[in-house]
């Protein structure tokens, strides 16, 4: 099963209700988003040379509205409306309100599935889908496995979901630092000198390096392991 498949097999957002202009002293950011707010500067900018180029998404709530994607937009478009440099009204995806607070929260991940998000995000992102699946074990296909489920939203594969499912329970591995056995340093730095080639001493066994035939000869000739009347070591 590939990613997109995996993507594919996310619960969708309701139709599209509506795209209208709403105020945007009227829209509130989403309690429930965990997204951090990064490069808001640069997006100012990028807004005021280009304009808004994607809605906001957004859910009617009474007189409000709530961001379910774009809250990162929306602070830089209400730091220029502050700055009298857009006009209020704001171009929005509307959808239904959601009918639970689990079908917010996959919606705010959904719509935040293409942003590079942090391990610390990842791991975030992690703990809602176990919460929601503890609540909603029907949430997850009855064939399908948990990790392959959540790697689904995280856009990773099983493995590296099982990695951060482990995190998120507190179970993260560490690994073991390589130890670097050095007993055998000054002989290895002995033979480099003396064979003028990279030489390695383990347990019980010494390793010579040679380039080719030709570099093997010399080795041997060094060890006097060739006799004048000998024969040197021919290529096969």
């Amino acid at each position: 099963m590939s990613l997109t498949d995996l993507q594919d097999m996310k619960p969708k957002m309701n139709h599209l209700q509506s795209l209208r202009k709403v105020d945007i002293e009227d829209i509130r950011e989403n309690v429930h988003n965990i997204f951090a707010q990064r490069d808001i500067e640069e997006l100012k900018e990028n807004i005021k040379k280009d304009g808004l180029l994607k809605p906001l998404e957004v859910y009617q709530d009474g007189d409000q509205y709530i961001l379910i994607g774009g809250h990162r937009r929306y602070n830089a478009l209400l730091e220029l409306y502050m700055e009298d440099a857009v006009e209020p009204e704001i171009n929005c995806i509307v959808y239904p309100k959601p009918n639970s607070e689990n079908d917010e929260m996959l919606q705010i991940i959904t719509s935040n599935a293409q942003r590079n998000m942090s391990k610390d995000e990842m791991v975030e992102v992690t703990k809602i889908l176990l919460k929601v699946l503890e609540n909603e074990p029907d949430r997850k296909p009855y064939l399908m496995d948990r990790r392959t489920w959540i790697g689904g939203y995280l856009g990773v594969c099983g493995k590296t979901a099982q990695e951060y499912i482990n995190i998120a329970n507190g179970k993260e591995t560490k690994k073991k630092a390589k130890v670097v056995d050095h007993t055998f340093d000054y002989a290895e730095q002995l033979l480099r000198n003396k064979f003028r080639t990279k030489a390695k001493i383990t347990k019980n066994k010494l390793t010579l390096s040679f380039s080719d035939v030709a570099d093997l000869n010399r080795i041997l000739e060094m060890m006097d392991c060739l006799e004048e009347s000998s024969m040197e070591v021919a290529n096969v």
